[in-house]
Formats: C-alpha cells, sequence, structure tokens
C-alpha cells in the first residue's frame, strides 16, 4: 500500500473544535494536509489555530436549515480535495419527551447537511473524498437513541447507495463506523448524570483519528473502530 500524499491538500472538517472531529484533523495536519475547522465554538477552534500554522476555521452551526449551502458558498473556489462529516450529537431517552425542534436540529446537522455539503462541492472534490462519520448504532436498537440512531442510519444508507454516483464523478465516498468513543458526547444534559455502561467500552478519539486516515490511504468503502465492530454488519 503506497503511503497517500496529503501535502498541501485543503480538507474541511466539521465538528472540529473537540473530539473526533479536532483530532482527525490534527492527524490530518500532521500530514501536511491544509485543513478548515467549522464548529460553533470559535475559543476553542482559535486556540486549536495557534498549534498549527495551516488550520483556519469557519464558526458556523451547522444545525439551522440551509447552512451546508451556506458554508459551501464560502469554500468555493478554495480547491476542497477532502470532506469530513462529523459534526453531530445525541439525545438520550424516551423519543416522545424529545422536543421536536431537537428532531429537526439533529436531522439537519447529521443528515441534511452532509448531503447539501458533499453536493455542493462536488466539482472541487473531484480526485478526492468525502468522509462520513456514523456510527455503529446503524446495526443495533437502541431504543434511548431512536432519533440519532435514525438519523444516522439514514446517512449509513446514503452512503452506500450514492457511491457509485460518486466515483462516476471521481470522489470517493467512505463511511466510517464508531462504537462508543471518549468525547463529550456523553454529557449532553438527556444522558444520565451516573454514567452509562457504554462507556466502559469508549475508545479515544484519537484511535478513531488515525482509523480514518487509514482508510483514506487504503480508500476504504467502510471502517469500523474497532475492527471487530464490522462483525456487525453482517447480521
Amino acid at each position: 500500500m503506497s503511503r497517500k500524499n496529503f501535502h498541501g491538500k485543503l480538507y474541511v472538517v466539521t465538528g472540529a473544535s473537540r473530539g473526533i472531529g479536532r483530532e482527525i484533523a490534527r492527524v490530518l495536519l500532521q500530514r501536511g494536509a491544509e485543513v478548515v475547522g467549522v464548529g460553533r465554538s470559535e475559543d476553542l477552534l482559535r486556540r486549536f489555530k495557534k498549534e498549527y500554522a495551516s488550520f483556519s476555521y469557519i464558526v458556523s452551526d451547522l444545525s439551522q436549515e440551509g447552512s451546508g449551502l451556506e458554508l459551501a458558498s464560502e469554500l468555493e473556489g478554495m480547491g476542497v480535495k477532502g470532506l469530513i462529516n462529523n459534526a453531530g450529537y445525541a439525545w438520550w431517552g424516551d423519543p416522545f419527551r424529545m422536543p421536536p425542534s431537537e428532531v429537526r436540529r439533529m436531522t439537519q446537522l447529521m443528515f441534511l447537511t452532509s448531503v447539501e455539503l458533499s453536493r455542493a462541492l462536488i466539482e472541487d472534490l473531484k480526485g478526492g473524498e468525502v468522509v462520513n462519520i456514523i456510527s455503529a448504532v446503524v446495526h443495533v436498537r437502541m431504543k434511548k437513541l431512536t432519533v440519532y440512531g435514525a438519523v444516522k442510519t439514514a446517512l449509513h444508507y446514503y452512503t452506500l447507495a450514492s457511491r457509485p454516483y460518486y466515483k462516476k464523478r471521481g470522489v470517493h465516498l467512505m463511511g466510517v463506523y464508531p462504537g462508543p468513543v471518549r468525547t463529550e458526547f456523553f454529557s449532553h444534559p438527556s444522558f444520565p448524570k451516573n454514567g452509562l455502561f457504554l462507556e466502559r467500552f469508549a475508545v479515544s478519539p484519537e484511535r478513531v483519528a488515525r482509523a480514518v486516515i487509514r482508510g483514506i490511504e487504503r480508500g476504504s468503502r467502510s471502517v469500523y473502530v474497532p475492527w471487530y465492530l464490522r462483525v456487525m454488519s453482517f447480521r
């Protein structure tokens, strides 16, 4: 396997202010790429920029309708060669107690914006890749993560079914399926204050980031973290 040359190539990473997104951005920068990080926390993005000269950022709330197209217009003509759709969060509990506004927000952030961005940037992305950070939850039923699982399943199906159309346009489309990850994912107010058993099995965001880069290098269609979660896809 030849080592992919990331040097000088421009990647856009959503949800880059913390967690998986920040670590993916870090590995890309260490490999010589230029990265535009997108997130809501300007303070965190500004602090990260102090570490890397090749990092720039755009502050945007991608859970808002039309935000994907607005971001794409800002990126137009910059020569983006990689898009990492990572931004997301979860709401834990009875779906009937979940505010309708949260359902719309979650759907916009983790599905509609991801689709809008990759479609709008498709010409620039020719010869590059789109990476959708999905979740291993698409292969199981978790009644406390009903809406999160449904939205991630939509992104999973889109990734599988639309891959030939991206390939036709010279863009590789990859899905990433992490299990529990040690991030602020579990800190949302809807989650139990005493934690969840799932957190015992959580991997580091750095591990996910390394797996993503390996997947890009290998031209993988799907990446599971840890790798053994792939057996879930055979059910």
